[in-house]
Order: C-alpha cells, then sequence, then structure tokens
C-alpha cells in the first residue's frame, strides 16, 4: 500500500528517521488502543458539544464561551459563531471516528487528518504563546499550558503508533 503524499511524506520520514526512532523507541507511545481509547473519548465529547450546541437554540450560551473569547467584542455574529462551533464540532466527530478505524484496522492512512489537524492546531498554539509572550510578557494561564502539552502528548502516541503501522507499508 502506497501512503498518500509518499512523495512529499515518504522522504521527511526517511530523512529523520533515527530522530523518530529516539523518540518512538522506549515505547512510551504507540500502543493502539490508547489510541483507541484517546478516539472514543474525543468523539463522545464532541458529540456532547453537538448536541448541547443544537439544543442550545439560534445562539451559543455562555457556557459554551471558551476562556479565550472576550465577550464584549463582537468579531462575528452569534449565529455565525454557532455554526461554525457545529461545523467543527461535526469534523471533529469525523476525525476522532478515523482514528479508531484506523488503530483497530492498523492503517496508517486513516491516522493522517487527525495528524495534519493536530499538528496545526499545535503550530498555531505555539505561535500564540509566541506572540502573546511578546506583546503582554509573561502571563501564563495554567490550565492553556496543561491542555497544549496533553495536546502534544496525544499527537507523539498518535504519530508513533502511525510510524509503526507504516514499517508494513513501503512509503
Amino acid at each position: 500500500m502506497k501512503l498518500p503524499f509518499y512523495t512529499l511524506i515518504g522522504p521527511a520520514l526517511k530523512k529523520y528517521s533515527k530522530f523518530y526512532n529516539r523518540v518512538c523507541a522506549p515505547r512510551m507511545f504507540g500502543y493502539d488502543f490508547f489510541v483507541i481509547f484517546m478516539g472514543i473519548l474525543g468523539a463522545l465529547a464532541s458529540l456532547t458539544d453537538i448536541v448541547r450546541i443544537v439544543q442550545g437554540g439560534s445562539t451559543l450560551s455562555e457556557n459554551l464561551w471558551r476562556s479565550r473569547c472576550q465577550r464584549g467584542s463582537e468579531v462575528v455574529s452569534a449565529e455565525v459563531e454557532r455554526d461554525m462551533k457545529l461545523m467543527v464540532s461535526i469534523l471533529s466527530v469525523e476525525h476522532y471516528i478515523l482514528l479508531i478505524f484506523g488503530a483497530i484496522t492498523k492503517n496508517p492512512v486513516l491516522l493522517l487528518p487527525w495528524l495534519a489537524l493536530e499538528i496545526l492546531v499545535i503550530m498555531l498554539e505555539i505561535l500564540l504563546f509566541v506572540l502573546k509572550l511578546l506583546t503582554e510578557g509573561i502571563h501564563m494561564n495554567r490550565s492553556q499550558i496543561i491542555v497544549t502539552v496533553i495536546m502534544i502528548h496525544n499527537w507523539l502516541h498518535v504519530f508513533c503508533l502511525f510510524r509503526t503501522f507504516l514499517t508494513s507499508c513501503d512509503y
């Protein structure tokens, strides 16, 4: 089986394989049961979000606001915000279901959407941290740091499982 984008992903995986082997070698990461459990929890949380958004009416209720949002700022209308949150939650359910099926069937291709989305989120979190550091100085919110560390930990689990599944594939 050929990996999608193998001309793009394959050389990078081969070039830095020693580094990836060092990260994934201790078998701290890459357990399929952990990835399946994480996928089930993520899908359930996303489904709960969908139900809460749909039951909430045409706008988001106050308890669904994120801690980073300033409540007085109107960047977009409340209806657009609700619709965007609903679309993101539906895509999140899709990614978690693909993650579950990828771990069960040992198919690395099904892990790629979740890996790509999460690395984008991690890079944006790092960019936001650097921008806040440059503009406001060091004012760290512990809950955001813990969420980012857990996100990186989960990404490493899925990436190491992805690398394990690739050993049976010719990339």
